[in-house]
């Protein structure tokens, strides 16, 4: 009986609780197309952004993503 309690309790130490990944998530989405407002991953490609733009507006991707060409 006592084998079964100090394994529970080991088991009980070394469980770690899950982190969510909903606010890094959250954090990485950053573009936003100023046509409707979807947003978009900060890793999209610009040629991804450009194929929304065409698709969904039939605009040019500096018209619905300009703060992707803002120069630093």
């Amino acid at each position: 009986m006592k084998n079964k309690n100090q394994a529970r309790e080991r088991k009980n130490v070394e469980v770690k609780g899950g982190k969510s990944q909903l606010k890094a998530n959250k954090e990485a989405l950053n573009v936003t197309c100023k046509v409707c407002y979807t947003v978009f991953m900060q890793t999209q490609s610009i040629s991804q952004l450009a194929e929304h733009a065409e698709n969904k507006h039939n605009k040019d991707v500096k018209e619905c993503f300009p703060q992707k060409f803002i120069d630093t």
